[in-house]
């Protein structure tokens, strides 16, 4: 679903959305659209609503430090202000490919990655990150995290720095990663919770031995993330739902890597089962 701070982004968001995998034609939208005053509009335009009209309803989300312009499934686009000397976010993996552009201030960074071969979705406690890169990004300057194995720990130098930041979603990733003082994967915890509170409904309607329409079912489908359809699927499964074949064979051609395997061994499972 799109969710926009404000209705002046809707043919922004159009532009991203059609080009958002392709790495070099974001980068450049990306800094047209930082460098337009479009980002400083909006937010004004939100503020004077509010201190205004009592009644007005925040259409972004907004909190102590972040403020998200746009938001579906695939990315988001966010005002982030980082006021600390500590490094930020430096033990934490997701997945997610990131694109910061720095509106004002100076940023040290620090780039670390993980084994290609690594799956986020199997979780391998003790493989350590390795340190790629050190540096400085600076105003007008953008900071690229291209590759789902990678993940950067950033610090603002001589102040608060403001930062706009593109995050594209990683939607094969159901799980984040967090690793110890030593760069050592430690535990981890579900990405999504929209998945989790899914599971928790499913089980909580299976207690209470009601069952659930299939029209609930195909519209849960209609999601755009894999980890979300495998979810419906297995509890069609549970349920014992017929439909669940043709879904999944659908499923198991999919483009999508995380999906086709998961496809593949909900089928194993009913057929030897059968």
């Amino acid at each position: 679903m799109m969710r926009l701070s404000h209705t002046s982004l809707n043919s922004t968001y159009y532009d991203l959305k059609s080009t958002i995998h392709d790495t070099d034609l974001t980068i450049l939208k990306l800094k047209d659209f930082f460098k337009s005053g479009s980002v400083e509009k909006v937010i004004s335009q939100q503020l004077d609503e509010i201190s205004y009209n009592e009644d007005y309803i925040l259409t972004g989300s907004i909190g102590r430090s972040i403020y998200v312009l746009m938001e579906d499934d695939d990315f988001k686009i966010s005002v982030r202000i980082i006021e600390s000397e500590e490094f930020q976010n430096n033990l934490e993996w997701n997945g997610n490919k990131s694109h910061y552009y720095i509106k004002r201030g100076q940023l040290e960074f620090i780039s670390y990655s993980l084994p290609k071969v690594v799956n986020i979705n199997k979780f391998d406690r003790g493989v350590k990150l390795e340190r790629e890169e050190r540096g400085m990004v600076y105003r007008s300057q953008m900071l690229d995290i291209h590759e789902h194995s990678c993940l950067t720990s950033v610090r603002s130098i001589g102040g608060p720095v403001i930062v706009y930041d593109l995050t594209i979603e990683n939607k094969s990733s159901n799980l984040v990663w967090f690793f110890d003082r030593e760069f050592k994967a430690c535990y981890t915890k579900p990405s999504k919770q929209k998945n989790a509170r899914l599971r928790n409904i499913f089980s909580l309607i299976e207690e209470m031995e009601d069952s659930i329409p299939l029209s609930i079912y195909e519209s849960i489908l209609k999601s755009s993330d894999p980890v979300t359809k495998l979810v419906v699927a297995r509890e069609m499964v549970r349920q014992k739902n017929t439909k669940v074949f043709d879904i999944l064979y659908e499923l198991v051609e999919s483009d999508d890597e995380t999906l086709r395997n998961g496809s593949k061994k909900l089928l194993d499972f009913i057929t030897k089962n059968r």
